[in-house]
């Protein structure tokens, strides 16, 4: 018989709440860990979706970028985004993110923008992102071709050696120019000589009238001599003797000021042989300075001596007058007594006066002064003074022409983009050494004889000035400079050369006479170097500029002039010289680029610049370089919509993640 267990309700409630209970806790656990799969998809979508945004970002950036100017691409290899402002940009950039944004799929972000742009044009930083492209492409491929460790380092220690020569040349140069004052000064010395010499001659005149008892003659001579003696030591500057001092004590300042002015110089002098040379030209003008002062104080004191005579002379000129009105007295007493002899009494007083002025001292020059031949001292000066001319029109080879044409600079990048502060150099030798190649094979030179409208496109960069002709002017001087410092060591290094110009200077000063100033000899001699180096340098730049080649340091078989075609040269002004010019060594080109190598880089930076603004003008009249962007740096924003955090039951187990957040990520590039 079965047994039938009937429960109380409570028992049955009870039973039912227990099944429930673990539906619950599966659900509850289920909902969790969805929450948790669907929170982690949304984070790996969110990572997705910055991913997205910087491919956006790049890719965009990439369109932006590639449209670069073209012609300044074709004419130069220059990569410039042209654009104004940072907004223009930004707007670019939008334009090219709008197909990211219409993207209808679980990676769909809204909004997407370019913000806070930041530019780096071309003209920035003094021109430094210039210089990078520049140096960028040149690395490209030819560096390797062009030069290496060993080769920089010769062509650093060859730029100290330029510099080393500029600065001899330059302190050398400034004390031969020099020679001029000093042999003015000595011209003075002779010209009072010479007075002297006069003077002496109309005393004895004066002395023999008064022998002679002739008052008339002696007034005669002796106003000549008063006027003689003011024209040599009156009290105004036009004397002879005031001259001289001016003359004397000016030297002397020009010479400290030397000495003064090139104290920085001699830091570029670091070789020991550099240095003697320029110490021995300083000690032949101090030793001149020195011989000079103590010849300065005789004609002090020979100055003193002549104004002593003009009172001398005013005495005696009274004392005859009365002895010529007494002897009027006696003739006349005579006339009443003929009996009356009184000629021997009136010789007595003539003959006494003739004696006291006989007293009266005429000073003369008791020193050695002047030179010996005064037509090779004229010559050499007039050759100095040529090389102190229009220098383009000495060098220019016979034949060619020189344009005259002027720039348009007003708005060029070295005039409303320059002055950056750019303190030091920041480029390696190397890279400087690539800029420079960089600009002989885009940029034109005088041998080139182009055609356009800056027809001198290195002497500009070289120069920096406002026409064709001036450019030409000052580049095609930097290269006679560096050849006159080259040619001066050649000649102080040859003791050939050197002995040449010895003798020439000896033959100018001494000669076959005594009496001149043998300290004037070196300093004679140091005028001979300077002109014969500037005679030579202008015969080579007459060469470069026609084409051919001069080798930096020139062998005695490729020397050109001998030390007397500068006499020539002055007499004549025609260089009697072989033509310069070689197959070996350096055109004109190569020496410009040393000059390029020795520039400030923001000068040649903007510079180039200039012509390159200047030149794309021709097809694109607008064109301006300091638009042109070498890199942007920009905020890229989209705002992303919450996907699987959103869905109702995993919202409220995470929080309520509904809202749509942004994401940001960084565009960066440049060419």
């Amino acid at each position: 018989m079965s047994i039938i267990r009937v429960h109380e309700p409570d028992q049955v409630h009870d039973m039912h709440s227990y099944k429930a209970a673990i539906t619950v806790f599966l659900a509850l656990i289920f909902v969790s860990v969805s929450a948790l799969v669907l929170t982690l998809v949304e984070s790996a979508r969110t990572a997705g979706l910055k991913y997205h945004l910087e491919a956006a970002a790049d890719s965009a950036l990439d369109s932006v970028f590639s449209e670069y100017h073209n012609e300044l691409w074709d004419r130069y290899r220059i990569h410039g985004y042209e654009c104004s402002d940072t907004a223009s940009a930004e707007a670019e950039m939008n334009s090219y993110m709008e197909t990211y944004a219409r993207v209808e799929s679980w990676m769909r972000m809204d909004d997407i923008r370019a913000v806070n742009a930041d530019a780096a044009y071309l003209t920035d930083g003094g021109g430094e992102w210039l210089e990078q492209e520049i140096v960028d492409y040149m690395n490209f491929g030819i560096a390797e071709n062009l030069i290496n460790i060993d080769a920089a380092d010769r062509l650093d220690q060859l730029r100290k050696d330029l510099k080393e020569a500029d600065a001899i040349q330059e302190i050398t140069n400034d004390y031969a120019g020099k020679t001029k004052e000093a042999l003015m000064v000595e011209q003075a010395l002779t010209d009072i000589s010479r007075a002297l010499e006069e003077l002496k001659e109309l005393k004895d005149k004066a002395e023999e009238s008064l022998h002679h008892g002739s008052n008339g003659s002696f007034q005669h001579y002796t106003d000549q001599m008063i006027s003689e003696i003011e024209k040599t030591a009156g009290e105004e500057d036009g004397g002879l003797v005031c001259v001289y001092l001016d003359g004397s004590y000016e030297l002397e300042e020009e010479l400290d000021r030397i000495d003064q002015e090139h104290a920085g110089s001699y830091s570029n002098i670091s070789s020991s042989e550099g240095r003697e040379i320029v110490n021995s030209v300083k000690a032949d003008y101090i030793g001149y300075s020195s011989e000079e002062k103590s010849r300065r104080t005789e004609i002090e004191e020979i100055y003193s001596q002549l104004r002593d005579d003009v009172r001398a002379i005013e005495r005696s000129r009274e004392a005859a007058d009365e002895i010529e009105e007494f002897e009027m007295e006696l003739a006349a007493a005579a006339d009443e007594d003929d009996d009356y002899d009184y000629e021997a009494e009136i010789q007595d007083l003539w003959d006494e006066l003739a004696e006291s002025f006989s007293m009266i001292n005429i000073p003369g020059l008791d020193f050695e002064y002047g030179v010996a031949d005064e037509q090779k001292k004229g010559f050499l000066e007039k050759a100095k003074e040529l090389l102190s001319g229009d220098l383009l029109l000495l060098i220019l080879p016979e034949g060619k022409t020189v344009s005259q044409a002027k720039l348009a600079l007003s708005d060029a990048p070295s005039h409303t983009s320059g002055n950056s502060n750019r303190s030091k150099e920041n480029r390696t030798v190397i890279e400087n050494v690539l800029i420079a190649e960089y600009i002989a094979r885009y940029f034109s030179e005088f041998t080139d004889d182009t055609d356009g409208p800056v027809r001198y496109e290195m002497e500009y960069i070289c120069a920096g000035l406002d026409t064709d002709r001036n450019n030409l002017a000052s580049a095609a001087g930097d290269v006679f400079v560096i050849r006159e410092g080259m040619n001066y060591l050649s000649i102080v290094r040859d003791g050939n050369k050197r002995s040449q110009a010895r003798h020439l200077a000896e033959e100018i000063v001494i000669g076959a006479s005594a009496g001149t100033l043998t300290a004037l000899v070196p300093v004679v001699e140091c005028l001979i170097i300077a002109v014969w180096a500037g005679a030579e340098s202008v015969v080579d730049c007459r060469a470069l500029l026609d084409g051919r080649k001069v080798s930096l340091i020139k062998s005695s078989s490729e020397w050109k002039l001998d030390v007397h075609s500068i006499l020539s040269w002055g007499e004549n002004r025609k260089l009697e010289g072989s033509d310069s010019g070689d197959d070996k060594g350096l055109d004109y080109e190569n020496y410009l680029k040393f000059i390029i190598l020795l520039l400030f880089g923001e000068d040649r930076n903007f510079r180039m610049m200039d012509i390159m603004q200047i030149d794309v003008r021709l097809k694109d009249d607008g064109f301006l370089i300091k638009d042109c962007v070498y890199g942007l740096d920009m905020e890229v924003t989209g705002y992303v919509q919450h996907l699987f955090t959103a869905i109702p039951v995993i919202s409220s187990e995470t929080g309520g993640f509904t809202r749509a957040f942004e994401i940001k990520t960084e565009a960066l590039k440049a060419y």
